[in-house]
């Protein structure tokens, strides 16, 4: 394997890094606003 071709494995798997730990934050963070305004619209009723 020539260099060329490590640094395209190794940035292809950094960037799947990043994109999978932001997709975790992004889930968790929108669980936590469902569970506090996912009833909203019951406190009018």
């Amino acid at each position: 394997m020539n260099k060329n071709t490590q640094v395209i494995f190794a940035s292809s798997f950094g960037l799947a890094v990043v994109l999978g730990l932001m997709a975790v934050r992004n889930y968790f963070r929108d669980k936590d606003y469902e569970k506090e305004y996912g009833d909203f619209h019951r406190n009018f009723g």
